[in-house]
Protein backbone atom coordinates (compact mmCIF):
# COMPACT_ATOMS: atom_id res chain seq x y z
CA UNK A 1 0.00 0.00 0.00
CA UNK A 2 1.41 3.37 -0.99
CA UNK A 3 1.27 6.31 1.35
CA UNK A 4 -0.62 9.35 0.13
CA UNK A 5 1.56 12.25 -0.93
CA UNK A 6 0.71 15.91 -0.77
CA UNK A 7 0.96 18.17 -3.78
CA UNK A 8 3.00 21.38 -3.48
CA UNK A 9 -0.24 23.39 -3.26
CA UNK A 10 -1.50 21.18 -0.41
CA UNK A 11 1.82 21.60 1.43
CA UNK A 12 1.61 25.38 1.10
CA UNK A 13 -2.09 25.82 1.81
CA UNK A 14 -2.72 23.08 4.39
CA UNK A 15 0.55 22.78 6.28
CA UNK A 16 2.52 26.00 5.93
CA UNK A 17 -0.14 28.72 5.58
CA UNK A 18 -2.00 27.74 8.78
CA UNK A 19 1.32 28.06 10.67
CA UNK A 20 1.92 31.48 9.10
CA UNK A 21 -1.61 32.55 10.06
CA UNK A 22 -1.03 31.42 13.63
CA UNK A 23 2.36 33.12 13.88
CA UNK A 24 0.97 36.39 12.48
CA UNK A 25 -2.55 36.11 13.86
CA UNK A 26 -2.65 39.70 15.14
CA UNK A 27 -1.84 41.04 11.67
CA UNK A 28 -4.32 38.73 9.94
CA UNK A 29 -7.11 39.60 12.38
CA UNK A 30 -6.84 43.17 11.09
CA UNK A 31 -7.98 42.01 7.63
CA UNK A 32 -11.79 42.04 7.53
CA UNK A 33 -12.34 39.98 4.39
CA UNK A 34 -12.41 36.46 3.01
CA UNK A 35 -9.86 35.38 0.43
CA UNK A 36 -10.21 32.65 -2.15
CA UNK A 37 -6.98 31.14 -3.45
CA UNK A 38 -7.07 29.12 -6.67
CA UNK A 39 -3.98 27.21 -7.73
CA UNK A 40 -3.62 25.85 -11.26
CA UNK A 41 -1.82 22.53 -10.90
CA UNK A 42 -1.60 19.30 -12.94
CA UNK A 43 -3.99 20.57 -15.62
CA UNK A 44 -6.69 21.43 -13.09
CA UNK A 45 -7.54 23.99 -10.49
CA UNK A 46 -7.73 23.61 -6.71
CA UNK A 47 -9.35 26.13 -4.37
CA UNK A 48 -8.98 27.11 -0.73
CA UNK A 49 -10.43 29.93 1.27
CA UNK A 50 -8.85 31.89 4.04
CA UNK A 51 -10.80 33.52 6.83
CA UNK A 52 -8.49 36.11 8.32
CA UNK A 53 -10.52 37.86 11.01
CA UNK A 54 -11.07 36.58 14.56
CA UNK A 55 -9.49 33.10 14.49
CA UNK A 56 -7.71 32.87 11.11
CA UNK A 57 -8.05 29.54 9.29
CA UNK A 58 -7.77 27.85 5.89
CA UNK A 59 -10.43 25.58 4.41
CA UNK A 60 -10.30 23.48 1.25
CA UNK A 61 -12.83 24.39 -1.42
CA UNK A 62 -14.15 27.52 -3.09
CA UNK A 63 -15.06 30.51 -0.95
CA UNK A 64 -18.65 31.70 -1.04
CA UNK A 65 -18.79 35.48 -1.28
CA UNK A 66 -15.02 36.02 -1.27
CA UNK A 67 -13.83 39.62 -1.08
CA UNK A 68 -10.46 38.99 -2.74
CA UNK A 69 -9.56 36.29 -5.25
CA UNK A 70 -5.99 35.14 -5.87
CA UNK A 71 -5.03 32.82 -8.72
CA UNK A 72 -1.60 31.20 -8.82
CA UNK A 73 0.20 28.94 -11.21
CA UNK A 74 1.81 25.87 -9.61
CA UNK A 75 5.29 27.12 -10.52
CA UNK A 76 4.82 30.07 -8.13
CA UNK A 77 3.89 27.66 -5.35
CA UNK A 78 7.06 25.64 -6.00
CA UNK A 79 9.16 28.81 -6.00
CA UNK A 80 7.59 29.95 -2.71
CA UNK A 81 8.31 26.56 -1.15
CA UNK A 82 11.93 26.80 -2.32
CA UNK A 83 12.28 30.27 -0.82
CA UNK A 84 12.66 32.09 -4.14
CA UNK A 85 12.07 35.83 -3.84
CA UNK A 86 9.18 36.72 -6.16
CA UNK A 87 8.57 39.98 -8.02
CA UNK A 88 4.79 40.08 -7.65
CA UNK A 89 4.31 42.88 -10.19
CA UNK A 90 6.25 40.87 -12.80
CA UNK A 91 4.25 37.73 -11.94
CA UNK A 92 0.99 39.63 -12.45
CA UNK A 93 2.23 40.94 -15.82
CA UNK A 94 3.28 37.42 -16.83
CA UNK A 95 -0.15 36.06 -15.87
CA UNK A 96 1.23 33.61 -13.29
CA UNK A 97 -0.44 35.61 -10.49
CA UNK A 98 -4.00 36.89 -10.84
CA UNK A 99 -5.69 39.21 -8.38
CA UNK A 100 -9.28 40.40 -8.34
CA UNK A 101 -11.88 41.67 -5.94
CA UNK A 102 -12.37 44.70 -3.75
CA UNK A 103 -9.41 47.07 -4.44
CA UNK A 104 -9.47 48.55 -0.93
CA UNK A 105 -9.36 45.09 0.64
CA UNK A 106 -6.59 43.98 -1.75
CA UNK A 107 -4.55 46.95 -0.54
CA UNK A 108 -5.25 46.03 3.11
CA UNK A 109 -4.29 42.42 2.41
CA UNK A 110 -1.02 43.61 0.89
CA UNK A 111 -0.23 45.50 4.07
CA UNK A 112 -1.15 42.47 6.20
CA UNK A 113 1.12 40.25 4.11
CA UNK A 114 4.14 42.53 4.55
CA UNK A 115 6.58 40.56 6.64
CA UNK A 116 4.85 37.24 5.95
CA UNK A 117 7.83 36.20 3.81
CA UNK A 118 10.09 36.05 6.86
CA UNK A 119 7.43 34.11 8.75
CA UNK A 120 7.06 31.71 5.80
CA UNK A 121 10.84 31.17 5.74
CA UNK A 122 10.85 30.48 9.48
CA UNK A 123 7.96 28.00 9.24
CA UNK A 124 9.57 26.32 6.22
CA UNK A 125 12.87 25.94 8.12
CA UNK A 126 11.11 24.38 11.14
CA UNK A 127 9.34 21.83 8.92
CA UNK A 128 12.68 20.89 7.29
Amino acid sequence: MTEPTLSPSEILMELILPSVLEARSDAFRAFPGRVEVRIHEDGGERAWWVQARENPWVRRGPCPDSDVQIGLDAVLVLEALRGVSLDLDAEVEAGRLRLSGDPELMDKLGRVLEGAGETLASVRAKRG
